[in-house]
């Protein structure tokens, strides 16, 4: 959701916004709660502007800010791995016919980190009838 992705050139968990924090609390809520979690995979992405080598480094530094404030909600940092695409995998494209500003705006749905929990299913205690 667009109210949960990064601001432009930025990578501060405030840069985000309060929704999108809220949306990183209800995460840490639920995964607390799941027996089984082996690793969270983190991946953050960037658009498409400035240099590669920068927005491989900022990607990075979206998924660390993401995975630091799940940590301070409870998580296991052990449990975390994080990885950055740079602008490799874009969810929005946009012309570049656009203004600097409204392609910045246009381009925001891809300053994202995703958010993956890997782990075991656990049965659940059969009810009795």
């Amino acid at each position: 959701a667009t109210d949960a992705v990064f601001a432009f050139d930025r990578a501060d968990l405030n840069d985000i916004g309060a929704a999108g924090r809220a949306r990183l609390d209800v995460i840490a809520e639920r995964a607390r709660g799941l027996p089984g979690i082996e690793r969270i995979v983190l991946v953050g992405h960037t658009d498409r502007l400035g240099d590669a080598a920068y927005n491989q480094a900022l990607s990075l530094r979206r998924a660390s800010a993401v995975r630091d404030h799940l940590v301070s909600r409870g998580l296991d940092a052990a449990l975390f791995t994080v990885e950055g695409k740079g602008s490799a995998e874009p969810v929005k494209t946009c012309s570049d016919s656009l203004a600097r500003g409204a392609l910045i705006q246009c381009l925001q749905d891809n300053r994202r980190v995703e958010v993956e929990i890997r782990g075991r299913v656990e049965k659940a205690a059969a009810t009795p009838k």
